[in-house]
């Protein structure tokens, strides 16, 4: 069965987020500013960035989640070590059995899920989340304190007393 799944700008369009004008002059200012589409729509304050990463998620086939008001499990946070939420930008969810899932924003990284699945030895399910949100969130440590300063080693920050 083929899933036959359409580009962001055809789907704003389509949810009457955007009329096709101003579809044409994002895409300009994509071409002008090299800034990303969706980044524009929101910042010229045609959509909101969860409506922009909702349909981002449909784009992509996952489901997005708001990750601004969440806190990772105390028995889920140890399971991905900080430095490796840094490097593969994403953030351990909730465990399901033998089923991890990670919020990412790059939800389809081959690389960066075989090297998880690898160190966790859990299968993975992913979730769509926003970069803004992601990186406030990678801005704490895994304890919910505020991360190291930058000249410490990542691993160091994960090990970090609360």
């Amino acid at each position: 069965m083929t899933i036959n799944r359409k580009p962001l700008p055809q789907l704003l369009v389509e949810k009457g987020i955007i009329t096709p004008q101003v579809l044409d002059e994002v895409n300009k200012a994509v071409k002008d500013t090299g800034q990303s589409f969706e980044q524009l729509v929101v910042d010229l304050g045609y959509a909101t960035e969860v409506q922009v990463m909702e349909l981002r998620a449909q784009e992509l086939g996952v489901k997005f989640m708001d990750i601004s008001q969440f806190t990772v499990p105390d028995n889920v946070a140890p399971i991905v070590p900080f430095d490796l939420q840094q490097k593969y930008n994403c953030i351990p969810i909730r465990v399901d059995g033998n089923t991890l899932t990670l919020g990412m924003i790059n939800p389809k990284d081959l690389f960066a899920l075989d090297d998880l699945r690898m160190r966790t030895k859990m299968q993975l399910s992913t979730v769509l989340v926003s970069e803004a949100a992601l990186a406030e969130k990678l801005k704490e440590s895994p304890s919910g304190a505020p991360a190291a300063s930058p000249g410490m080693p990542p691993r160091m920050r994960s090990q970090r007393p609360s």
